[in-house]
């Protein structure tokens, strides 16, 4: 299955991908302009799972949600509450984690019926339309539609869940759009949000990324484009040290395929074990990054980041397993936070909590409570990026 996805992730693909980014990013500028002039205090988090949603709705399920504008958008509201930290789904998820026989025997569900549901039917009506009207979409969904390991089944009368005798279900096709949705989500939601945080506590950095945006705009027609966005080595640093310092998973599990001996001890690790390693410890030590709870974009100047193991980083994960999706996540996460950046001056609102609390619940990093920033617009010549 990795095979079959990659090529959905290529730079090729990424640079392709990005025209329907940018749709998403103009509706969150024009958004923000719009809601600031009735109140400069947003609720980042919720307006960044909006814009997450848009982007991996029409990337994944080839679906225009639109639910930045849309309060009632049936999409976010019944996939976005999946994800939403409760003690029931805590408990469910610890019995599929610790207990996976057990829970064969009991009735516990992961995902709600009409979740389930929802994308099933809308990957099922995106592929019946691109089939019917050949049409080809610069997506996740068209790799998996054009895949030839897909069985071609008659979709529109389709509602097998059975194994195929070649190639991918409907239910499979929804199942790996489901896993891109699961990855991205709150993952890239998140670091937005403490990145945004962040930068409201730091008027510094905040400006300096500024000026770095705005001279990458100005050398691409002034416009936030693919290419601009590869000349802003400052927005690398801020994202990568956000996510050193509010990387969204904290564990990485392997198995280990041979048997290895730990350098330096007589400690053996044999073949089948299963390997916990703590890249959030890794990135909060101090013998690789000094004063690790602080804000520093430094840390990842190409100097630094040579002086560094290359390992001790690892917020996607490195090796043939790392994570699939990491140019995609980049990608959005740097279009989230320069049209954010170039548009607004984000400062610290009363009503934020300092320091930023961390929901203990949730399976990956993220804000205990709504992130609340106050925005105020810049002038950009009457026009908006």
């Amino acid at each position: 299955m990795r095979m079959l996805l990659t090529p959905a992730f290529t730079s090729g693909k990424m640079k392709s991908i990005f025209v329907l980014m940018e749709k998403c990013s103009k509706q969150l500028n024009i958004y923000l302009h719009e809601a600031v002039g009735q109140n400069p205090v947003v609720e980042v988090t919720n307006v960044f799972a909006r814009f997450t949603m848009d982007v991996i709705a029409t990337s994944a399920f080839g679906v225009e949600t639109d639910s930045i504008n849309n309060e009632n958008c049936q999409f976010f509201t019944t996939v976005g509450s999946l994800l939403k930290t409760t003690k029931a789904r805590f408990f469910r998820r610890f019995l599929v984690n610790f207990f996976p026989t057990l829970v064969k025997f009991l009735p516990v569900q992961l995902i709600p019926p009409d979740v389930t549901d929802l994308l099933t039917n809308s990957v099922r009506q995106s592929v019946v339309h691109r089939e019917k009207n050949n049409i080809k979409r610069s997506d996740f969904l068209n790799v998996l539609i054009e895949s030839k390991k897909y069985n071609g089944e008659n979709l529109e009368k389709s509602t097998s869940v059975s194994k195929p005798s070649k190639g991918l279900t409907i239910e499979q096709m929804t199942a790996q759009a489901f896993v891109f949705f699961i990855a991205g989500y709150t993952t890239d939601t998140s670091v937005m949000s403490f990145c945004l945080y962040e930068l409201s506590i730091h008027a510094d950095i905040q400006e300096a990324l500024y000026q770095n945006i705005q001279e990458a705009v100005e050398k691409h027609n002034g416009a936030i484009t693919y290419e601009s966005l590869q000349d802003m080595p400052y927005l690398d640093q801020v994202v990568n040290e956000t996510l050193r310092l509010y990387g969204s998973g904290q564990i990485i599990i392997r198995t280990c395929t041979e048997r290895y001996n730990i350098p330096n001890t007589n400690i053996h690790v044999e073949k089948g074990v299963r390997v916990i390693i703590s890249f959030l410890s890794l990135h909060h030590d101090p013998v690789y990054f000094p004063d690790p709870d602080e804000f520093r974009p430094e840390r990842f100047t190409p100097e630094k980041v040579k002086e560094r193991h290359p390992f001790v980083f690892l917020p996607f994960g490195e090796g043939p397993r790392n994570c699939i999706g990491r140019n995609f996540g980049m990608l959005q996460i740097k279009i989230g936070l320069a049209t954010v950046i170039s548009n607004f001056k984000v400062d610290l609102s009363p009503e934020q909590e300092v320091p930023i609390k961390i929901d203990t619940r949730s399976i990956v990093v993220t804000p205990a409570n709504p992130v609340l920033l106050r925005f105020t617009p810049r002038k950009m010549n009457g026009s908006l990026i």
